[in-house]
């Protein structure tokens, strides 16, 4: 989270510490609104197996509404390699297979043209600006809002009911 590749892109509080991730981590150990993933690398190329490539997550679940907001990190050294469309296509496969939502929406910051195309490419419907919505890198800026409805989600061609859980 502090390499500027990612903060940049996500309207994060930065520098991330290792004693406020642990707070941070304390605080939604339990919490029933949110499911946070690590993504390893695994079968890679000799001494890079294991070595986290992503974060993603749904956080604000709202199961009487049927929602949750999507969130996703990839290793900046892993840009265009396919990550993120994986990880996306997997958190979406729980959000709606899984945990049965009919919504997954998502925001970028208007300077992110780059993940809007990847979302929309991925199947999820521009919907709007929030405008001066949040305050990044000393100024208040517009997000845009992206999501996936249930019905949608099922005329992708990577949709699965089974996000093939490994343990």
């Amino acid at each position: 989270m502090n390499d500027e590749r990612i903060y940049r892109q996500m309207p994060l509080h930065v520098p991330v510490s290792l004693s406020g991730t642990q707070k941070w981590f304390s605080n939604i150990l339990l919490s029933a609104s949110r499911y946070d993933f690590a993504f390893v690398n695994e079968g890679g190329s000799k001494g890079q197996d294991g070595q986290p490539i992503a974060m993603a997550g749904l956080v604000d679940i709202d199961h009487r509404n049927s929602r949750a907001e999507l969130y996703i990190m990839v290793d900046p050294s892993l840009t265009g390699k396919g990550v993120g469309t994986r990880v996306l296509r997997w958190l979406c496969n729980f959000g709606f297979g899984y945990l049965n939502l009919n919504r997954i929406y998502l925001f970028t910051l208007e300077s992110n043209e780059r993940a809007r195309g990847f979302y929309e490419k991925n199947g999820f419907v521009f919907e709007g600006v929030l405008r001066k919505h949040a305050y990044h890198l000393g100024r208040l800026v517009d997000r845009y809002v992206h999501a996936m409805l249930r019905d949608e989600w099922k005329r992708q061609p990577w949709y699965k009911t089974d996000p093939g859980f490994k343990a």
